[in-house]
């Protein structure tokens, strides 16, 4: 049962930290386009990137949640 307990901690531990990441970075990326709408394709740029980080953050979690059940 513990391997069960570690796995599903590495799982909501890497949805926690992806989400947290991505909606302190969203929101500054909403103000940013607010403040300098000249350097929207920029912004959004860095947004979709960060975006990108947290699906391998995510990714990344649940294959180690996976790798801990299989051992």
């Amino acid at each position: 049962i513990f391997k069960y307990i570690v796995a599903a901690a590495v799982v909501l531990g890497s949805f926690v930290l992806g989400f947290l990441s991505l909606g302190s970075t969203a929101a500054k990326g909403v103000e940013a386009l607010g403040r300098n709408p000249a350097a929207s394709r920029i912004i959004h740029l860095g947004i979709i990137f960060n975006v990108g980080i947290v699906v391998v953050i995510v990714s990344a979690g649940l294959i180690v949640a996976f790798l801990i059940l299989r051992l």
